[in-house]
């Protein structure tokens, strides 16, 4: 028997330290057991143990009972201990051959920190975060791997306020963030992007609907992101930028970028509710292989004027220095 994973080389843990203990916050996407062999097994229990500088800090174990399939999907790890959890333990003791086994294998948790250094992808102040990984309901679970991570952007209104809840009776112009300049948080080169979607659609099941058409028509990432631009950074960093304006990105593959340099305007095209930026850093350039990585700042601040580098919190308020 084997134990696969997702994600298979590691997992992040953006843990949060104060002076007295730390908060470990991480994701594992898939258990998933392949039994090798012809016979049968039956699997008694699955267990996780978590470590940190080598000593344990939490167990957490699943009767065989409780498992309807040998595959375990988005196991939310949140631990509070003296230091950030760094590796994962996962056991499975099974029957084969009327034998007692057991299978484990040993994950690496890391606190990834980003590699280069990024400025923000908007300029000014009253930017509201929203879709942050705390959210784990928004981009972190229902969305493809590569935007655990991710970050959707608006602006606040004259009332201190983002509308996310659009509706045909208001124009995109009522946003104060609508077409503003979206920018390259750092130099590189551009990988893929899109400029011709002017769409505004929503997932169905239904194969003969516009969802479908536009998929099979222009492709996925079109059809979720609708204008979109796709950045690599050095050290196997990629940045993607999303929802823009359809005609205003004004970059094409192969180009050459350097940080601050305008990529497109905000928008509200694609599989997006109200006008807003779709923002996330992965570690390959495929939308939906990719692993998402966060990505810390070095020109934020919050709103008490506070310094920042990564945002752990939705609903935070940034300004861009």
């Amino acid at each position: 028997m084997k134990i696969e994973i997702k994600p298979s080389k590691y997992i992040i843990n953006p843990s949060i330290e104060t002076d007295d203990f730390c908060i470990s916050d991480f994701l594992l996407r898939e258990l998933r057991v392949d039994n090798d062999k012809k016979e049968k097994i039956k699997i008694v229990d699955l267990m996780f143990e978590l470590f940190a500088a080598g000593k344990p800090v939490k167990k957490i174990a699943y009767s065989g009972d409780l498992l309807e399939e040998p595959v375990v999907r988005n196991e939310h790890f949140h631990v509070v201990s003296k230091l950030p959890v760094d590796t994962l333990d996962i056991k499975i003791n099974y029957i084969q051959d009327d034998k007692m086994k057991e299978e484990k294998i040993r994950v690496h948790v890391i606190n990834y920190k980003t590699k280069n250094e990024y400025i923000f992808p908007v300029r000014g102040g009253g930017w509201q975060v929203h879709g942050n990984y705390d959210c784990i309901g928004s981009h972190r679970i229902p969305a493809p791997a590569s935007m655990e991570f991710a970050i959707d952007l608006g602006q606040l209104d004259s009332k201190n306020k983002v509308n996310y809840e659009w509706n045909n009776e208001k124009k995109n112009e009522d946003a104060p963030h609508y077409g503003q300049e979206i920018i390259a948080i750092g130099d590189g080169e551009v990988v893929d992007s899109y400029n011709n979607a002017d769409w505004q659609i929503f997932p169905s099941g239904d194969t003969d609907n516009e969802w479908a058409k536009i998929g099979r028509q222009f492709g996925s990432v079109p059809q979720h992101c609708g204008n979109y631009v796709i950045l690599k950074h050095d050290n196997d960093e990629y940045s993607f930028y999303g929802h823009m304006i359809q005609h205003s990105v004004t970059v094409e593959k192969g180009m050459r970028v350097r940080q601050g340099d305008v990529l497109g305007r905000l928008g509200n095209v694609g599989f997006s509710f109200s006008p807003h930026l779709h923002f996330h850093l992965m570690n390959a350039p495929e939308l939906f292989e990719a692993q998402g990585l966060p990505c810390h700042f070095t020109n934020i601040v919050d709103m008490c004027g506070r310094p920042l580098s990564f945002i752990q919190e939705e609903y935070t308020i940034i300004c861009a220095e």
